[in-house]
Order: C-alpha cells, then structure tokens, then sequence
C-alpha cells in the first residue's frame, strides 16, 4: 500500500468525533486509481491556505493534532515554512521534499456569509369550553404566533489531499458548514464529511 494514498483513511477515523454534524460535500472529486488504507506514522502537512499567520497557525495546529491523533505524523505547515515560502510551487515542493512528506492537506476558505431566514407570524384557532363570554373565550379561542428572524453563518471550504508520491492531488472537495462553533469544531465537521463521501464513493470498503 503506498503511503501517500493512506491519507483518507485518517479522515475517516475521525468520524467518531462528531455525533452531529452541519458540515456536508457540495462537490467532490478522486482520483480513480486512489485506494485507501491505513496510516502508520507517515508524515502528513497541513496548511490553511491564507495570509493571516495567526489563522494559519491556529487551523494548521488542529489538523494536525487530528492527523497525529489517527495515526500519522501530524506536521503543521507554517513549521515547515512562512507563508511567503508556500506560495512559492518550486521552494514549498523542495522543503517537502527535504522534510520526507508523504502527503499534504490543504484547507482553503472558499466563502462566507450570512444568510437570514424569516418565519411569518400566524394565528392560531383554539376549541374552547364557553363557561364565561368575552375575553376569556376570545382569548382561549385565538392564539397569535408571532414571527421571527433567523441568521445563519453559511462556511464554504475547499479540501484538497495532495500526493508526494505521484505528485498530484487524489481528492478534493468542497464543503458547506452551517453556524461553525469554531475552527477546531470545523475541522472535526470536515472529517466526518470526508469519511461519509468516500464510503459512499465505494472507496471504502
């Protein structure tokens, strides 16, 4: 079993993290020639693909604490090296090179916005015993709802799995993540995803 197609299975382990997920795959695409085992200490990098350090080093951190927790050798990109140096193709391939990656995660953050929802108000017509007249069986009989606003953080991100190995990606996906509780919450969403897409894809067996 090749090391770098190993990846996946890690993402799968992570399912038992999230009893109840908003995350789920819009889109996705494989490699046909990909076949999933199981890691075993392969060094695997992760990299949130922004400009903000702070952010890279707090998402990157998390993956890579999942990575480790599941088997592989989790590796934090910005350890590796500074944005400036991982948006460079030719130096980010040679410090992988160097380091003995297996494989890559990226995360990239594809949208993000607000989406408010309304529900209109209704009224209610209630049976109602006449032991008295006016208000009390007026106010049995009619019940007004009222209506309500509801605002939603909707999160869209691109996950791609490169290979070290072959040199190319072997899967890629993008996701949707409705009011995300925080990054570590988000991360441990997109396994769970990634684990339902590629069971479903008969990848998995």
């Amino acid at each position: 079993m090749k090391p770098f197609l190993r990846l996946s299975s890690l993402l799968l382990a992570t399912a038992c993290l999230c009893a109840c997920t908003s995350t789920h795959f819009i889109s996705t695409w494989q490699d046909p020639d990909a076949v999933f085992g199981q890691l075993n200490g392969e060094k695997v990098v992760a990299f949130l693909i922004s400009d903000n350090e702070s952010s890279r080093r707090s998402v990157e951190d998390s993956l890579a604490r999942e990575l480790t927790a599941r088997g592989a050798q989790g590796l934090a990109g910005y350890t590796l090296m500074p944005t400036k140096d991982a948006k460079d193709e030719a130096v980010a391939k040679k410090k992988l090179e160097e380091a003995g990656v297996d494989a890559v995660i990226t995360l990239r953050l594809v949208s993000k916005e607000q989406a408010i929802s309304s529900t209109p108000a209704t009224w209610h017509l209630e049976p109602t015993y006449r032991i008295w007249d006016g208000y009390w069986v007026r106010g049995w009989k009619e019940v007004f709802e009222p209506g309500y606003f509801r605002e939603d953080t909707i999160v869209q991100v691109e996950t791609v799995i490169y290979s070290m190995e072959s040199k190319g990606m072997i899967w890629a996906g993008i996701s949707e993540t409705f009011n995300p509780s925080g990054a570590d919450a988000l991360i441990k969403e997109l396994a769970d995803a990634i684990d339902k897409s590629i069971k479903k894809s008969g990848l998995l067996h």
